[in-house]
C-alpha cells in the first residue's frame, strides 16, 4: 500500500482509563511513577483489600492505595464518592478507578494471583497453603513493594481477614513496629485509603475476566457470567467444561469445592474416553520455574509430583510416537495429548495479547499403565 494513502496510525491509549492497564495473568501492576510528596519522602498511609475471594473462576486480586498524610484532607474531599466497591455498580467503581489513575496525587498497585496458582498453592500434596496465608503473603509483598520504592509508609489500613486483632499483630510483627496497623472488619467502607484499595482490586478482577483468553485450543466459551459459583451461568459452565481425564481449563480454580464436586460426578470414564485413551502415565517431575498452571486430570486436581495424565492411544492399544522394537512401546506422549514440558518459564504474559505462563518442568519418571474399566 502506497504510504500516501495508508490509515493514520491508531492515537496511543489513554493512561489514565481502564482499557489501557496492561493486565498480568498472574504477577504485580503498579502506577508507573510515584506521587511527587512520597517520592519527596513524605510521610504517606496506606490501604490494602481484596477481591475475587468467593469466585470459582478466575484470578484473585489485592490491591493497594496511597497517598501523603499531609494531602488526606484534600485527598478525601476530592474522593469523597470513594466507597466500598462492593457497593458500587460495575461502572461506577470503573469512573472511580480512572479518577484514582487521574490523581497524581495517589499511588497504587494491584497483584493478581491466578486461578492456576491459587490451585497450585492450595493443593500442595506436601504443606498445603491455605487461602488467609495466600492473602497475608499478598499483603505483605504489596507493602514491602511500596517500601522498596522509598514510600514511607507510616500507616496502614487493611480489610481483616479473621480476628482484626490476630491480624494486627501479625502484620506489625512482620514489619518489625515501624508502620502503625489498623486492622477492621469492613475496612473498605471505613477509611478512604482501603475504599480506593478495593475499587482497583475489585476493577482489575473484573477486567482480567474480560479480557481473559483461552489458551486450550479450540475452546472459547466465555458465557461463564461473574464466575461464583452462586451464578447459574457459572455453574453451566462448569458443567460443560469439566473434562474426565483433563480437568478444567486453566480459568479455573481446582481447589474451590463446586470445582471439586463437579470433578468428582465426571470422575467415572465414560465410554467414549476409554475409545481414544487406554493408558494413563504417571509422570513425576520437578518444577524449575515460576507457579504452575494445573494442567490435571480427574486423579490430579494441582501442582505436583504424581500427576495423573492421560496419553492418547494408536493401533492396538499402542501409544503413537517413536516405537521400541523389543517392546513395542512409544516413547513419547502424542502432541495432541497433554505432555510434560521442559521450558525455560518465560516473562508474565499480559492479558489479552499472551497466554498463560508456562512453567519449566524437569521429568523425572514417566511409568504407564492400563485404564482401569
Amino acid at each position: 500500500m502506497d504510504s500516501s494513502t495508508a490509515p493514520p496510525p491508531a492515537p496511543p491509549a489513554d493512561p489514565r482509563k481502564v482499557e489501557a492497564v496492561a493486565i498480568p495473568v498472574d504477577g504485580l501492576i503498579e502506577a508507573p511513577q510515584l506521587p511527587p510528596k512520597a517520592r519527596a519522602g513524605a510521610a504517606c498511609k496506606l490501604g490494602i483489600d481484596e477481591a475475587g475471594r468467593g469466585p470459582v473462576l478466575g484470578a484473585m486480586t489485592f490491591g493497594c492505595c496511597y497517598w501523603a498524610v499531609e494531602e488526606d484532607a484534600d485527598v478525601e474531599r476530592d474522593q469523597e464518592e470513594i466507597n466500598d466497591s462492593k457497593q458500587l455498580t460495575e461502572d461506577q467503581r470503573a469512573k472511580l478507578f480512572e479518577r484514582v489513575l487521574d490523581d497524581d496525587r495517589l499511588g497504587w498497585a494491584v497483584e493478581v494471583v491466578s486461578a492456576a496458582r491459587l490451585s497450585r498453592e492450595m493443593l500442595r500434596k506436601k504443606a498445603p497453603v491455605s487461602l488467609n496465608a495466600i492473602s497475608f503473603d499478598a499483603t505483605c509483598r504489596l507493602i514491602q513493594r511500596a517500601l522498596d520504592r522509598n514510600v514511607d509508609v507510616v500507616e496502614a489500613y487493611v480489610d481483616t481477614v479473621g480476628d482484626p486483632d490476630v491480624y494486627r499483630d501479625r502484620l506489625t510483627r512482620h514489619f518489625e513496629g515501624r508502620i502503625s496497623f489498623t486492622v477492621a472488619k469492613k475496612a473498605d467502607a471505613l477509611y478512604k485509603c482501603t475504599g480506593a484499595a478495593s475499587i482497583c482490586a475489585k476493577v482489575i478482577r473484573d477486567e482480567s475476566l474480560r479480557r481473559w483468553v483461552f489458551e486450550e485450543r479450540g475452546l472459547d466459551d466465555r458465557d461463564f457470567g461473574s464466575g461464583y459459583p452462586s451464578d447459574p451461568a457459572c455453574v453451566a459452565w462448569l458443567r460443560r467444561n469439566a473434562h474426565a481425564v483433563f480437568g478444567f481449563p486453566a480459568l479455573a480454580r481446582f481447589s474451590w469445592q463446586p470445582a471439586k464436586q463437579r470433578l468428582k460426578d465426571v470422575d467415572a470414564v465414560d465410554d467414549d474416553t476409554r475409545a481414544h485413551f487406554a493408558f494413563v502415565a504417571e509422570v513425576e517431575f520437578d518444577e524449575v520455574g515460576g507457579p504452575a498452571r494445573p494442567r490435571c486430570t480427574s486423579a490430579w486436581r494441582g501442582a505436583g509430583a504424581g500427576a495423573m495424565v492421560s496419553v492418547r492411544t494408536g493401533a492396538r492399544g499402542q501409544r503413537r510416537g517413536e516405537h521400541d522394537e523389543d517392546h513395542g512401546v512409544g516413547h513419547g506422549l502424542e502432541e495432541e495429548g497433554t505432555r510434560a514440558r521442559a521450558e525455560e518459564a518465560e516473562a508474565r504474559p499480559l492479558l489479552p495479547a499472551a497466554r498463560n505462563a508456562v512453567v519449566a518442568r524437569r521429568v523425572v519418571r514417566v511409568t504407564l499403565a492400563p485404564l482401569k474399566k
